[in-house]
């Protein structure tokens, strides 16, 4: 027997017990849930990696690290990036090594390039995963 989208919705929504990733709620009942977390903990709008919610959290990542400071990134793309841009402004060269299956090279359109003017140049095999030595 074959289910709709719906109807599979509908089953999980009965179960008493889900995996992670497989529980599905209603967006509504997510939203209930961190408009009441935000209220609890008089959670105001952040700037963009400005604000009491963002600041306490980096604060606490780098105490945890043993770090004098650290930094949230939204997305794994902009903490890459940054990442290359410091290696590269390190190493004084406008290129670096990644492998060829890399997010970087794959997946976002040569960012690297349009953003940094930054070369990545492939290193290793493509079926291969990068090793020591």
């Amino acid at each position: 027997m074959s289910l709709s989208d719906a109807q599979r919705r509908e089953l999980r929504l009965q179960c008493q017990l889900t995996l992670p990733d497989f529980a599905v709620s209603a967006a509504a009942e997510d939203f209930r849930a961190v408009a009441h977390w935000c209220e609890t903990n008089r959670i105001e709008h952040d700037e963009y990696g400005e604000g009491a919610l963002v600041e306490g959290f980096e604060a606490k990542v780098g105490t945890l690290l043993g770090k004098p400071a650290a930094v949230f990134m939204p997305s794994g793309m902009m903490a890459q990036l940054a990442a290359v841009r410091v290696w590269t402004d390190r190493a004084r060269i406008p290129r670096f090594g990644m492998h060829p299956t890399s997010h970087l090279a794959n997946h976002e359109e040569e960012a690297h390039v349009a953003l940094m003017r930054l070369r990545g140049v492939p290193v290793g095999h493509r079926l291969r995963p990068r090793t020591r030595g």
